[in-house]
């Protein structure tokens, strides 16, 4: 595993601090993970914004093709919330290309060690490792958790065995994660620097297009309100929502 340190990751997450802002600003936020619906909604709120601004996606993209000059195969938002056991990883691999890299690119700073690493096991039995600390035990002994430091950054081999941990922490976590890949071109995106009236526009949708029980969990979807969202905000809000609930807003 490659550890960078890079000033322009603090320009990076005072981005991620004022998207946050403008979500929190229009809705209810969710500081502590709850087995509720709004818990899921939130954060896939917040991973929709993410990866819907320009200049967070741009910047985070910039960061990894300096280290790595290839095309992006992969862009993603990850989001922990406070005791988020529906987020807790489990032991894998991304994958077994040799022409690729991955980046961790913290978007919030990280106030416990987010991840799990091994190291050393990118090789030939990084499959069997992968499958045995999925399936069968854990490999903590094995694992090391790397100090996520102020303007710290990560990238491995998709091969080398890694988890996310437990946010124990009293704050929210996120990172971007972004697979490059030499025999890639660049992606093209057509995406603005989100605004204010943007943000709160889509998340006014939102609100009235789901009606939450007292639980806080979903009593009632307005297909056709929700069918209205902009894309790509609306195929990542539903994409992301259904992820980690089996949920398809589409069909309720």
């Amino acid at each position: 595993m490659f550890t960078y340190q890079d000033d322009r990751i603090s320009t990076l997450q005072a981005r991620f601090a004022q998207l946050r802002g403008m979500v929190d600003a229009v809705t209810q936020p969710v500081r502590q993970f709850k087995e509720n619906h709004r818990s899921e909604i939130y954060k896939a709120l917040m991973k929709s914004v993410a990866l819907g601004d320009s200049e967070l996606v741009e910047l985070s993209l910039k960061l990894a093709r300096d280290r790595y000059a290839a095309g992006d195969v992969l862009v993603y938002p990850m989001l922990h919330l406070a005791g988020d056991t529906n987020e807790r990883g489990s032991w894998h691999r991304d994958g077994a290309e040799t022409n690729r890299q991955v980046f961790w690119i913290p978007l919030t700073p990280y106030k416990y060690r987010g991840l799990s690493i091994i190291s050393w096991s990118q090789g030939f039995l990084s499959k069997a490792f992968a499958y045995i600390g999925s399936r069968l035990t854990t490999l903590d002994a094995l694992a090391t958790k790397p100090n996520i430091g102020p303007n710290t950054y990560f990238s491995w081999s998709p091969r080398m065995i890694h988890r996310g941990n437990f946010n124990n922490s009293d704050d929210l976590s996120s990172a971007m994660v972004i697979f490059m890949d030499q025999s890639a071109k660049p992606s093209t995106r057509n995406i603005p620097k989100l605004s204010e009236d943007a943000v709160k526009q889509s998340i006014g949708i939102i609100n009235q297009a789901i009606t939450l029980d007292d639980a806080g969990n979903i009593a009632k979807v307005d297909q056709a309100k929700l069918r209205s969202l902009p894309e790509p905000f609306q195929n990542n809000f539903v994409s992301y929502f259904k992820l980690r609930t089996k949920i398809d807003l589409y069909a309720l």
